[in-house]
């Protein structure tokens, strides 16, 4: 489910069918899967109403070789 601001003021609530949880495989590559098509959905979301959207908190708590904290992720 996601909530987008109107430009009138009001709100919009968007409820997508759940997330297909796949069956197939081992325990990590249906993990894997699932987070991905969790991700495509909110990037969806956050490309449509880019100017809503806000991230809290450190998402990716590991940094990549050759990385520092401020910049993980960024290009």
């Amino acid at each position: 489910a996601f909530i987008h601001r109107r430009p009138d003021g009001r709100h919009l609530a968007q409820i997508h069918p759940p997330l297909a949880v796949p069956g197939t495989g081992s325990r990590e590559t249906s993990i894997a899967e699932l987070t991905a098509a969790a991700t495509v959905a909110v990037e969806n979301q956050v490309r449509a109403h880019p100017e809503q959207w806000v991230w809290m908190h450190r998402r990716w708590r590991t940094e990549m070789v050759g990385e520092s904290a401020g910049n993980a992720g960024h290009q």
